[in-house]
């Protein structure tokens, strides 16, 4: 789901289960959620986005899952798909700082 409002876009993707769901199905629901909770809670000034795709491949793996290296995750802001691209793999420490007050649009 997408809005647009006042010139700012939001983008969210959300999987419902409909009825009863297979074992593997609800562990992928599952870990991709936590997964994804992971990396947003390394989105902190003094991190770097190395430690948010690190996070998120690192719960993926523990469940059972292979991340898909040729999708990201994204920015938003005036317009859908801005940067940064937030890879759902990589190394803790390495990549752009996370810094307080900082657009990724201004970054030299």
């Amino acid at each position: 789901m997408g809005v647009t409002l006042d010139g700012w876009v939001s983008d969210a993707a959300r999987t419902f289960p409909v009825g009863e769901v297979s074992p593997t199905a609800q562990n992928l629901l599952s870990a991709t959620e936590q997964a994804l909770y992971a990396g947003v809670a390394q989105c902190r000034p003094g991190n770097r986005m190395g430690d948010v795709s690190a996070a998120i491949q690192q719960v993926a793996e523990a469940a059972g899952l292979a991340v898909v290296r040729s999708l990201v995750g994204h920015g938003v802001g005036r317009s859908m798909h801005e940067d940064p691209q937030v890879p759902n793999y990589g190394k803790p420490g390495r990549g752009p700082c996370w810094r307080r007050g900082w657009c990724w649009r201004s970054s030299p």
